[in-house]
């Protein structure tokens, strides 16, 4: 008897509306421009048979050239754990991989959702695990994007030296006082403790916006394993 999914009667929306709770996660969905971030090229219509050829002179069927203006250079953006490199050990072909992109003219842009390393730390894991010379201004944290969504000050963190360092370059004071925080970010943490975990849950109950680095429960490692992730260390939160 209820109303269809067509015929124009009220429906639950698939997010909740704005204010209700303060859990954010997934930042790189929230609008606006991140600072140091790389900005999407105008969405634009696809053409082509999805053959890549040369990105200065590209051929009519070249998909490429479908997303780029004149002027406009063509970027391709790179997960790492998995990707690139699992735990400790190079995924097999992603140095000469990511050469040959760099060699045809490509903009590399790695991304991660582990919030522990800095960018300059990341990139020198590329440059050592991998063989490829990456740069830190090549390098997007989940960190990085989390810390462009801070509004307010002071902040209470539960996570590494990638998040602490995102948080301070922002502009933001830190502290562990659960009474003062009005920001809380939770990111992964492998030094986590019982009375961290506390001190977060504190702050977000007297009304700090919580904000999540990532919800992944899991992130793998060598030899098909996997370790605990942000997701498990917010989940205590």
């Amino acid at each position: 008897g209820g109303a269809g999914p067509h015929d124009g009667g009220d429906r639950r929306p698939v997010l909740p509306p704005a204010g209700h709770g303060r859990l954010r996660s997934r930042a790189i969905r929230r609008a606006g421009r991140i600072r140091g971030v790389p900005q999407p090229l105008p969405r634009q219509r696809r053409t082509g048979d999805g053959r890549v050829g040369d990105p200065h002179h590209p051929a009519a069927g070249d998909r490429p050239g479908a997303f780029r203006g004149q002027n406009m250079s063509a970027g391709v953006v790179i997960d790492l754990d998995g990707v690139v490199y699992r735990g400790a050990t190079a995924i097999p072909g992603a140095a000469e991989a990511l050469a040959a992109l760099e060699a045809a003219g490509y903009d590399l842009h790695f991304v991660t959702n582990n919030s522990a390393r800095t960018p300059e730390v990341v990139a020198e894991r590329i440059n050592s695990i991998a063989g490829f010379p990456a740069r830190a201004s090549q390098v997007v944290t989940s960190s990085l994007v989390a810390a462009s969504m801070i509004e307010e000050g002071p902040v209470l963190f539960m996570g590494e030296s990638g998040l602490e360092a995102a948080i301070r370059g922002a502009g933001f004071e830190t502290t562990e006082d659960p009474r003062t925080a009005r920001t809380v970010v939770v990111g992964l943490d492998r030094h986590l403790s019982y009375e961290r975990a506390t001190r977060a849950a504190d702050a977000a109950r007297n009304g700090a916006r919580l904000i999540v680095t990532n919800r992944d429960p899991t992130f793998p490692i060598e030899n098909g394993a996997w370790q605990p992730g942000a997701g498990a260390c917010a989940a205590l939160v």
